[in-house]
């Protein structure tokens, strides 16, 4: 009899760049050689060696939900996706003379602070409340719902961000507003805040800020 010839064995998964930007640190960037057949858990350990960081949490990968971030699944594949958006602690420059980011003084810190309260205030509202509670049906789907609370959380912003003037109400502004608040989150009474405003938001602590 024929001996049964042995299968071929599987090709070696395909080595593939992929780029992670900062979210909220504009000019920032990180290119990751990975198999393509990585998972995000991964993406985010390939990461942490680059970056020489000890904390799975200051590598997040990240989605635009709204005007916030949520965090992709761990379990997730690439997919054929060769660009993410990175939250957590600071990436390589994209350009080589390319300046620090400019350093919030403590009179910024505070004009911040107050912002954030006034956002504070403005979630705890009994029209806002019911908002949220509209957008949160039990039989709501999770990924929707995230994409309601963003223009709802919008919202919420404009009157204390008119008022307080330190970002214009725009995209932009919304990303110079969490970039701030990100460059400012070793501050306890900023990270408190944050973290108060993703409760009234019914998120879990740092999903909206990407503050731990």
């Amino acid at each position: 009899p024929r001996e049964k010839t042995a299968a071929p064995a599987p090709a070696p998964a395909r080595e593939v760049e992929v780029r992670l930007v900062h979210a909220s640190n504009e000019g920032q960037s990180l290119v990751l050689t990975v198999s393509e057949t990585c998972k995000i858990l991964e993406l985010r350990k390939a990461a942490m060696g680059r970056l020489s960081e000890s904390s799975l949490p200051n590598c997040k990968i990240v989605k635009r939900v709204g005007q916030g971030f949520a965090s992709l699944l761990d379990s997730e594949m690439l997919k054929g996706r060769r660009e993410f958006l990175f939250l957590g602690r600071d990436l390589p420059s994209e350009r080589s003379d390319a300046v620090e980011s400019k350093v919030i003084s403590l009179s910024e810190q505070n004009d911040l602070l107050r912002l954030l309260k006034d956002v504070e205030e403005s979630l705890k509202s009994d029209s806002f409340q019911k908002s949220l509670t509209k957008s949160k049906t039990p039989a709501s789907d999770p990924a929707k719902a995230r994409a309601v609370l963003g223009p709802l959380f919008a919202s919420a912003c404009m009157e204390p961000m008119r008022k307080h003037k330190l970002f214009p109400v725009s995209k932009k502004g919304f990303d110079e507003f969490f970039g701030a608040v990100w460059q400012c989150r070793t501050r306890g009474e900023i990270a408190s805040a944050t973290q108060r405003i993703e409760r009234l938001l019914g998120v879990s602590a740092g999903e909206w800020f990407g503050i731990s």
